[in-house]
């Protein structure tokens, strides 16, 4: 039976019925060995073809450009695979290296997936400042530098870094966490900024859309008459971008640190001055400012559901999968899969973000406890082979009758690994 690292993974398993996506499986690792096809990831991008899955086993590599293809590069074991860090080290140094992690091109209607690894500074799209139509999913990712988003659709869960620059496409993050680095690591002035969206250039950008479910942003904390003045914002947007904030994420601006007894002010959580557009449905925003909010930020509390696994497979291939909405006890949910699936904005009496618009089925529905809570047990058991790998994204939903509203949760990706 393969390992079930998530209770998504087995979700897939047992509702995936009629892939017939074929696939070449090619081994890397930095030693060689028996079944090692490669011990660079470079020269397995070069020999893949679109669809194949690079199995990566823990070890040190080189810099990676994926170009024109949509591959599956997944970590193999407890350790993750690392590529060429970024860890700048004087607050002038100029310019910032280049991205040791580059994707652009992804075929149209496919996506290009990496989990497991341990990232430097990564390039989705291409440098300048028009995007590319690529669809790139992370998971379960570790970025020592920079995140650059330049394409249509993009997808991190559970992600760990310094920062993010979403210029264009739509982003979404669930589960992740990025601290910017203070003033005497940072690049720039903007390296302090743990998410920006859009930028600061009339007419680039205008269309970038993220959301953040169960997300903490931390802005960096400066020192005066360094390349921070002050401190940093942890999420801003610039004119005509837009960011949404559900469940529960934690957005906290930087410190000034003082030198000789001068103190310039603290960031925002959120900075949305040059006519950007921000909506926080859940968590926590905190400053050292009196108002943590600058610009047009809404807060609009709501109890969007989520999702999560509860302990380990359990005995004969069976799982839990948790249905949590605080607020909403005995409210109708359900949760359903799409195998292809573009977030798509909802106006009432729908809250959120619909990811299931493409193909797609329901599981499971029921109602929540009197603590909004939910249980759902099933059984997994056994995966044909050409379903490994094959990504599909879960969703639950629920209706909040005092009000008629429907409330699309935090999108899942779901993929079953060996």
């Amino acid at each position: 039976m393969p390992h079930v690292g998530s209770v998504v993974r087995a979700v897939v398993a047992g509702f995936i019925g009629t892939s017939t996506i074929a696939q070449t499986v090619h081994v890397v690792d930095d030693q060689p060995g028996p079944g090692v096809g490669f011990t660079d990831v470079q020269a397995a991008v070069d020999a893949a073809a679109s669809g194949d899955v690079l199995l990566i086993h823990p070890g040190s590599y080189g810099t990676v450009v994926i170009d024109g293809k949509a591959l599956t590069l997944q970590g193999v074991g407890a350790l993750q695979a690392s590529f060429p860090a970024f860890f700048p080290v004087l607050p002038f140094a100029a310019p910032a290296p280049p991205a040791s992690f580059q994707i652009r091109n992804v075929p149209p209607g496919q996506r290009t997936i990496v989990q497991g690894l341990s990232l430097g500074a990564v390039d989705v799209g291409p440098s300048g400042s028009a995007p590319d139509g690529s669809r790139v999913d992370f998971v379960d990712v570790a970025v020592s530098g920079r995140l650059r988003i330049n394409a249509a659709q993009v997808e991190v869960h559970r992600a760990a870094g310094l920062n993010v620059h979403v210029l264009n496409g739509k982003a979404t993050f669930s589960s992740c966490t990025f601290s910017a680095p203070s003033s005497t690591q940072a690049w720039t002035a903007a390296d302090g900024i743990a998410m920006a969206v859009g930028s600061s250039t009339p007419g680039v950008g205008a269309n970038a859309v993220v959301r953040l479910y169960d997300t903490a942003l931390q802005g960096g904390h400066g020192y005066i008459l360094a390349t921070l003045p002050g401190g940093a914002d942890a999420l801003r947007t610039y004119a005509g971008a837009s960011a949404s904030v559900y469940g529960a994420s934690s957005i906290a601006g930087g410190l000034s640190i003082p030198i000789q007894g001068f103190v310039l002010p603290p960031g925002y959580a959120v900075n949305a001055a040059a006519t950007g557009a921000v909506t926080v449905h859940g968590g926590t925003l905190s400053s050292g400012l009196p108002s943590p909010t600058f610009g047009p930020v809404t807060v609009a509390p709501a109890a969007f559901p989520s999702l999560a696994a509860i302990g380990p497979t359990g005995a004969g291939g069976t799982c839990t999968l948790s249905v949590s909405a605080p607020g909403t006890p005995g409210a109708p949910f359900l949760v359903g899969l799409a195998f292809d699936a573009s977030p798509v904005e909802l106006s009432a009496p729908f809250a959120g973000a619909l990811i299931l618009a493409g193909p797609s089925a329901v599981l499971w529905s029921g109602a929540l406890d009197g603590f909004g809570q939910a249980s759902i047990v099933f059984s997994a058991t056994s995966w044909p082979p050409s379903l490994l790998h094959v990504p599909a994204r879960l969703q639950a939903i629920t209706f909040d009758a005092p009000i008629g509203l429907f409330r699309f949760g935090q999108p899942t990706l779901a993929m079953i690994a060996p």
